[in-house]
């Protein structure tokens, strides 16, 4: 059962009584939440026989008090519970515990065979995950509650020295070593995670040589030890009440306590055992403390590594676990370029600097721990990381130029905090190799592409791509955007870019929006939410062996924006695509026309048809001339030549068929020969054109293309149908000046400029 219960007296003592005859749970007031691992300290403080506590927020670096609720009970023995970011405590003389929230809601709970204590909990601290030491200073055994609700034993007690299994009668453990079967006469501990330690001091009111020394437990084995001499500096042992409250930081080397009558807060050196006065806030004669062991208490400067897959301005923009490699270290470097102090980069991304004096600094993160007084390190990241962002801020709000490892300069105030990085594994390209069978290239390409003369065609979604999981697909790996850190291939949100293209291969990609494939000749172009289905390899005839592979270069870009190296994906066939046509010659000599052509390379080819058309569009066999190659094939230059005797009046187009001996074939390009003369005027308009550019003047099978100002080609498309004008969509296109390209069935050429209206 869980209600909410009003600030009545009646309702709140009513609701105790109920929680401890049930054993349930109840949150008073409003819903809790969190607190942040901040630079603050938290006590609860009751003051002249009051019955309930006052919560207060400390900086411990300059004593300033903040309240922050009145509590609706006596808590003692707070501790902060990094699991869950809540201060819990315990109620008075009881077995009750409360979850306290940063807005003063407090959640009840009943911990069961947790005794009643003589005295009460004065004392208690989280000892990891979850796990919760409490004390009674006038007793001898210790407890420990579990508060993590993902497990069996929660809100029970555990045993610490058998792996926190469930705690069995006789509850609690003894102490050991050097006050055992004594009363440990402290009024806080506070835990620390660097040495698995828990520390506090003895109290004013302590007897038999003991008074002010330095007390270390092992909360899993029990084992007490006492600092050889009192803690001596800056007045401490002026204190003649007791050190109420305890609390430790990041720094390894040094805890606080706040003694309270001086309402001194001081700083212990642990290897020297010699404290420094901190800060002064007002006194309070009951008091309990904890804080963020994660945080730093005192003038310093800290940040995160955020592990940032997406470059989202150094923030965990993903929501996964925010997790970094080990090995990196973060340098405090001055205006002299000198390191000025080193901290480690722990597990979760925080670092953090103490007693730093006030200037100007800025941090290097680094594989190197530099060392002070020396020349900075040069910024570095593991093997496999990059850097995606630097900025002096908090996470998502902004990041810096050049994005390097080094953050902007700042300036140190009491606590500069949030100078922060972001990291990330940059995707890698798969490289890949297929060899197939010649039979697996057609000289028809798939609907919509172009038929290249000389060329062969492949879809890459073709099942003859063998040898890898993801076929003919371009691929890569990337730990945080490809699904479940495996690879990415084809579809939305995954980026590749063609980066280089080998001699005798075209590759055409269909972008959609209605318009034809696009040769990506000439790159690096790069293909957004890449899909194996639009994508058609050519090779040239004679391509396909060693030394004349099929093939490109291609990388891989992440969410992030970082690029991948660029890998080879390239075919080798069985042997060489047909035929390598190296030259194709029509030349007319009285009233015949000469055909002459040559090959450098023939791999079972068995002949050449000879074609003529009127029109490019309907063709007509006139004869045929074997290959000169026969079964052998040929790597040598091979000369052939027919003869037209009887042309057409006009103009006559040629090309040649070249059939291999398993059928397979290929056209060579086109020539014309005229015997009437005529001149075609060719034109476009309009001109400035906005949506539709009319190219008028065609005789048939000219090839249109348009092309930005470096000459990459932008639309192209193929007059199929022999008419005399083709109308293109130039939408697509931004506002400029373009280059129209006109190559005619003869292999000549004309060019016009072009102006696109925006």
């Amino acid at each position: 059962m869980k209600k909410i219960y009003r600030n009545n007296l009646f309702v709140k003592k009513a609701a105790l009584i109920l929680l401890y005859v049930l054993g349930s749970s109840s949150t008073w007031g409003q819903d809790l939440t969190s607190f942040n691992c901040s630079a603050m300290a938290y006590q609860v403080t009751t003051s002249g026989g009051a019955s309930s506590s006052t919560l207060y927020s400390y900086n411990v670096a300059t004593g300033v008090r903040t309240f922050i609720s009145a509590l609706t009970m006596n808590v003692n023995a707070i501790g902060f519970n990094t699991l869950d970011n809540y201060l819990w405590g315990v109620v008075g003389s009881s077995n009750q515990v409360v979850k306290i929230g940063a807005n003063g809601g407090i959640e009840i709970h009943n911990i069961p065979n947790l005794p009643a204590p003589s005295l009460g909990y004065n004392v208690g601290d989280f000892i990891g995950d979850g796990y919760w030491f409490v004390y009674d200073r006038t007793a001898t055994r210790y407890y420990v509650i579990d508060t993590n609700p993902a497990r069996s034993t929660y809100l029970q007690l555990v045993d610490p020295t058998s792996s926190f299994v469930l705690d069995t009668a006789p509850y609690g453990n003894s102490f050991t070593g050097q006050l055992a079967g004594s009363i440990i006469n402290i009024s806080d501990l506070a835990y620390s995670p660097s040495s698995g330690l828990l520390y506090g001091m003895m109290d004013p009111s302590t007897t038999g040589g003991n008074v002010f020394k330095r007390v270390t437990i092992n909360p899993i084995t029990g084992q007490v030890t006492l600092s050889a001499g009192g803690v001596s500096g800056a007045g401490i042992q002026t204190e003649g009440t007791a050190y109420g409250s305890v609390f430790v930081d990041q720094d390894p080397n040094f805890f606080y306590v706040f003694a309270n009558q001086l309402g001194r807060f001081y700083k212990i050196n642990l290897a020297t055992n010699t404290a420094s006065l901190v800060s002064t806030s007002p006194s309070a004669a009951n008091n309990d403390g904890a804080s963020c062991p994660n945080a730093l208490l005192t003038s310093s400067i800290s940040g995160s590594v955020f592990h940032d897959p997406d470059g989202g301005n150094v923030n965990n923009s993903t929501g996964n676990p925010n997790t970094v490699p080990s090995g990196l270290y973060a340098n405090l470097v001055g205006t002299d370029g000198n390191v000025v102090a080193v901290s480690p980069v722990n597990s979760s991304g925080f670092y953090g600097f103490s007693d730093i004096a006030p200037g100007e600094y800025y941090v290097v993160l680094s594989t190197t721990n530099g060392t002070p007084g020396t020349v900075a390190p040069a910024p570095s990241l593991p093997t496999g990381w990059v850097n995606t962002g630097e900025f002096n801020g908090p996470p998502n709000t902004g990041n810096s130029v050049p994005v390097d490892g080094i953050s902007p300069q700042f300036t140190l105030t009491v606590n500069s905090t949030d100078i922060n990085f972001g990291i990330q594994q940059p995707p890698v390209a798969d490289a890949k190799t297929f060899v197939m069978a010649n039979a697996a290239f057609s000289a028809a390409p798939p609907a919509g592409y172009p038929s290249l003369p000389d060329y062969q065609s492949i879809p890459a979604s073709s099942g003859d791509f063998t040898g890898y999981p993801t076929l003919g697909s371009l691929s890569g790996s990337d730990p945080e955007d490809c699904a479940g850190g495996g690879t990415c291939n084809t579809g939305t949100g995954t980026t590749f870019n063609i980066e280089t293209i080998n001699a005798g291969t075209q590759l055409y990609y269909d972008f959609g929006s209605g318009a034809e494939p696009i040769d990506l000749t000439g790159g690096p172009v790069s293909i957004p939410n890449f899909d194996v289905n639009k994508l058609v390899i050519y090779g040239q005839n004679g391509m396909g062996t060693s030394g004349n592979l099929i093939g490109f270069t291609y990388s891989i870009t992440d969410k992030a924006g970082i690029t991948s190296a660029a890998v080879p994906y390239t075919i080798q066939t069985e042997s060489p695509l047909p035929v390598s046509l190296i030259s194709f010659d029509v030349n007319r000599e009285g009233p015949v026309v000469n055909l002459q052509w040559a090959t450098s390379r023939e791999e079972n080819s068995k002949a050449f048809e000879i074609e003529r058309s009127f029109n490019t569009g309907n063709w007509s066999k006139l004869g045929v001339v074997p290959s000169l190659s026969h079964e052998m094939g040929s790597t040598s230059r091979l000369d052939y030549h027919f003869t037209d005797t009887a042309p057409l009046s006009g103009t006559n187009y040629y090309r040649l068929k070249m059939i291999d001996l398993d059928g397979s074939y290929a056209y060579s390009p086109i020539r014309v020969a005229s015997f009437e003369k005529e001149e075609a005027s060719i034109s476009a308009y309009p001109n400035p054109a906005m949506d539709e550019l009319t190219v008028t003047g065609l005789n048939g099978s000219e090839l249109i293309k348009i092309l930005d100002s470096s000459g990459r080609t932008l639309l192209e498309s193929l007059n199929r149908d022999g008419g005399n004008k083709k109308t293109l969509d130039i939408r697509s296109l931004s506002g400029g000046i373009y280059l129209i390209n006109i190559q005619m069935p003869d292999g000549s050429s004309i060019s016009q400029k072009m102006i696109k209206d925006k």
